[in-house]
């Protein structure tokens, strides 16, 4: 199976659903819309098809989603051991690739020490004793098997997947599952056992994936998303050939082209102190919050009204015990925005999502949900003072919406 290779910029520009675009154009001043040239979406998005084909799988895969279980799923930022950190899709493109002289001497070493085997995958019960054996032994959270990370506890897969499956005589030690698009694979889970943790079995299946791309001939190895500056994330980019995702413009870049300008937390913290050197300015109190509710879609949010957003300046910090008036730099449609928003106390819904994030630091970060009740765009900083001054009149007035 031969594959033509795509250049990224012809594969980033697809958009998966023109409908959305039109939706969300609809709502936007019309200084804004003449900037906006890719396809808006929230930060954290999930789909569920009950059907992928590899060429949808590839469209997907090229726009910066990604498999989680069986659904599609993407990001730009992850709440990371309490904190908030930017979430940096990659891939590797296989066209003329060759690997690192250390890929190839870790290849070639457990190449000779144990026996490689590549097959559609089929869940068994060794899947889920290894499984289980590497959990206990994992240093943070993982499903309670094998069947719910991949397959969501169904007994039906909607994607083409393949497996790598290592073995010490016949014990299996090592395995690794990946989806197949059409000129793309997506690396899913590597699972090896601890008591050959030195042979360095996890890094070696990937390597075993970017080797079955080559030879069948795929263009691209999408390996998931990295956190800047945490070494966790660090064996991605291991394998070379990396192009990231710069999501507000919907193309790839060269690794080596990775910068601040490219890390939407930086840019978005950029952004804010610009709006924080304004109001000092003029005397305006504010402070740094973090929203840790920025993904409630996935928690069943569906609303247009709640706010999306991970990080923002709360001005005139608690004013009114119900009401906030926020701040942010909205990178999706490079513009400032200034927020009247309502606090939701759904104390059981908010106390459920802080405990799903792990979150056990909540020092600047909101404890409830922010619903929008007005916004205002910007172009500049600057003419977000305006705006400013109206909400907090409506504040001190009482004349706020029901």
């Amino acid at each position: 199976m031969q594959h033509t290779a795509q250049s990224p910029n012809e594969c980033s520009n697809k958009s998966l659903s023109s409908k959305t675009q039109h939706f969300a154009f609809a709502y936007m001043p019309r200084e804004t819309k003449k900037a906006v040239t890719y396809l808006p979406r929230m930060f954290t998005q999930k789909h569920y098809p009950t059907t992928i084909a590899p060429e949808t799988l590839d469209k997907y895969l090229a726009n910066g989603w990604h498999p989680m279980g069986q659904a599609m799923y993407t990001c730009n930022f992850s709440f990371f051991n309490s904190k908030l950190h930017s979430a940096i899709w990659t891939r590797t493109c296989l066209r003329d690739y060759t690997f690192r002289g250390s890929n190839l001497r870790l290849m070639r070493r457990n190449g000779r020490r144990f026996r490689v085997e590549y097959r559609p995958f089929e869940l068994s019960e060794a899947h889920e004793k290894l499984f289980e054996r590497y959990s206990a032994a994992f240093d943070g959270r993982l499903a309670l098997s094998l069947k719910m990370y991949l397959l969501d506890e169904r007994d039906r897969n909607i994607f083409q997947t393949m497996e790598t499956r290592i073995y010490d005589g016949d014990q299996l030690i090592a395995y690794s599952c990946f989806h197949l698009g059409e000129e793309g694979l997506a690396s899913i889970i590597g699972v090896y056992d601890p008591d050959y943790r030195r042979y360095s079995l996890g890094y070696y299946t990937l390597l075993l994936e970017v080797a079955y791309g080559i030879r069948e001939g795929f263009s691209y190895f999408y390996p998931g998303y990295v956190i800047p500056g945490n070494p966790r994330f660090d064996y991605k980019l291991r394998t070379g050939h990396i192009e990231f995702f710069q999501f507000d413009r919907n193309i790839w870049r060269p690794w080596e082209e990775f910068g601040p300008q490219f890390d939407p937390l930086q840019v978005a913290l950029e952004r804010l102190y610009r709006v924080g050197n304004i109001l000092n300015k003029q005397l305006i109190p504010w402070r740094l919050l973090y929203n840790p509710f920025f993904e409630g879609n996935l928690f069943g949010l569906h609303s247009n009204s709640y706010l999306e957003q991970p990080v923002m300046l709360e001005v005139w910090p608690q004013m009114q015990p119900d009401y906030l008036v926020v701040v942010y730099y909205d990178q999706r449609y490079s513009a400032w925005v200034a927020a009247l928003c309502e606090l939701e106390r759904d104390y059981f819904l908010a106390f459920c999502i802080l405990q799903d994030m792990g979150l056990d630091n909540t020092d600047n970060m909101l404890t409830n949900l922010l619903n929008k009740v007005h916004y205002r765009f910007a172009n500049r900083p600057e003419q977000l003072l305006p705006h400013l001054a109206q909400f907090k009149q409506q504040l001190i007035s009482g004349h706020l919406p029901e």
